[in-house]
């Protein structure tokens, strides 16, 4: 099944199972969003499909004996290790601002 017929067989059942909602906001809306909704759900159901065709086959043990093997050459010097890299630094809690207490006038209170 391709992607444009997946698309629209989601598109159509869609707009059956919600076709209650489509009284709400007019036509034209109700259809842009049934169709941006079937192209996510599509795009997420028609991936699986594609990378399990593109899987590559397992080499046979044949084919592994036959490579060629590279010889390395003793002149060459050996790589010195690599240094574990420090930890990250935290970053320091930011400090919260308290807001200013509200002035109470007890004359205008009481008056």
């Amino acid at each position: 099944m391709s992607k444009k017929q997946l698309r629209a067989d989601i598109e159509a059942k869609l707009s059956t199972a919600l076709g209650e909602y489509s009284k709400d906001i007019s036509d034209k809306k109700f259809k842009k969003h049934i169709k941006k909704a079937a192209k996510i759900l599509g795009d997420g159901l028609a991936k699986p499909a594609e990378k399990k065709a593109a899987a590559p086959k397992k080499e046979t043990a044949a084919k592994k004996e036959a490579a060629p093997v590279k010889k390395s050459s003793g002149s060459k010097k050996a790589a010195a290790p690599k240094k574990a890299k420090a930890p990250a630094k935290k970053a320091a809690p930011k400090k919260v601002k308290k807001a200013p207490a509200k002035k109470v006038v007890a004359d205008k209170q009481a008056g």
